[in-house]
């Protein structure tokens, strides 16, 4: 299976996401803030990052963006995973390289069919 970084700052989103993965059996680590969510992804280079927007630090989008110029992250799939699903914000997580979005609140099995989705080896 695969190991997966979940990047978001409430805590409840956090439990129920990384409970979910790690019952279908795959390797689960978590970053509370944007500046911790870049590096945790940089040193522990996951399989698939779920990365919330609205994070204290650094936002989201700028964690996209920095992924996205290094050579080690630049293809790792990233999920953004946000209350924010206006067209504008969906179009800047696309310009910006999201593989996907999710919007808050959502379903186990938008969750699971994501990972599906953008890590087929890993369903």
């Amino acid at each position: 299976m695969a190991m997966i970084l979940i990047a978001d700052d409430d805590q409840s989103t956090r439990d129920l996401v990384s409970t979910l993965l790690r019952r279908v059996g795959h390797e689960v680590t978590v970053a509370v803030d944007g500046d911790f969510a870049y590096m945790q992804a940089t040193v522990s280079k996951p399989d698939l990052m779920f990365l919330d927007v609205m994070m204290p630090g650094i936002d989201g989008w700028e964690v996209l963006s920095r992924l996205r110029r290094e050579p080690e992250t630049r293809d790792m799939p990233i999920i953004m995973f946000t209350a924010r699903s206006g067209l504008e914000d969906v179009a800047k997580s696309i310009s910006l390289g999201a593989n996907d979005i999710i919007s808050k609140p959502c379903t186990p099995d938008q969750i699971i069919n994501a990972v599906r989705a953008n890590l087929p080896y890993a369903a």
